[in-house]
């Protein structure tokens, strides 16, 4: 009888420990849980709280602002020649094509371009956008500098972004089918526009009144062709891969 009774009550401590024990674990479980659910909560959240492609929070400059300090500034042509130059850049320089990326861009831009490339290339990869597409662009300053108009835009832009290894392809960070929000300040810097004094083909005195070159009767375009936009600098404002 004593047996038993000492038995019952070894059972009945077992019993307790068991259930203590499950109960710790169920606590634990039960936390972690919340836990969980909160950081998918918030993941959820997000995209309601911030839409990343907004700009409202730069100020764009109003015409009349922009005339006092360029009178030949039109605002829209200088979006249009941001986008298309930052698109030019990228890809030269998934192209690697450094003759001409040197042509679009400032000499200060163009030595951190090749210096990236370079930091890259000794780890054997390379950083890739690609697919751009334009959800908004502001022209939010506007600077004279050494007889140049210096134009700052902020921009927003949806694109493919990854980092891979040169010799295999596999990708190191980003994706290359899923679409990112980035947001940019673009710098771009507008040149006087010279007017040519000699012919560019026989390099001739040029007579103004006349549209041919009096000498080797090539016509004549006073204005420099060469491309009055550069690129001198580009700024992530959000989470970017370099």
């Amino acid at each position: 009888m004593i047996y038993l009774l000492v038995t019952f009550e070894m059972i009945k401590d077992i019993l307790f420990n068991v259930m203590f024990v499950l109960l710790f674990i169920g606590v634990i479980v039960f936390l972690i849980y919340l836990k969980k659910s909160s950081k998918e909560s918030k993941v959820e959240e997000s995209p309601k709280n911030e839409n990343k492609n907004d700009l409202s929070l730069y100020k764009e400059l109003k015409e009349e602002q922009i005339k006092v300090i360029d009178g030949s500034i039109d605002i829209n042509h200088v979006k249009e020649e941001a986008f298309k130059l930052y698109k030019e850049l990228q890809l030269l320089e998934n192209e690697e094509n450094d003759e001409k990326l040197k042509e679009i861009t400032s000499e200060e831009l163009y030595k951190k371009l090749i210096n990236n490339r370079l930091s890259l290339k000794n780890k054997h990869q390379k950083y890739v956008i690609e697919n751009i597409s334009l959800n908004d662009i502001k022209l939010t300053n506007i600077v004279r500098d050494k007889g140049n108009t210096i134009l700052t835009l902020h921009i927003s832009l949806t694109l493919n972004e990854y980092i891979l290894f040169i010799e295999t392809g596999k990708l190191v960070k980003g994706s290359k089918t899923k679409f990112v929000n980035k947001k940019q300040i673009i710098k771009i810097s507008k040149k006087a526009e010279n007017i040519l004094d000699n012919c560019p083909h026989c390099k001739a005195p040029i007579n103004h009144m006349s549209s041919f070159c009096e000498y080797c009767k090539a016509p004549i375009n006073e204005k420099d062709e060469e491309s009055l936009y550069k690129i001198c600098g580009i700024e992530n404002i959000d989470a970017h891969l370099l």
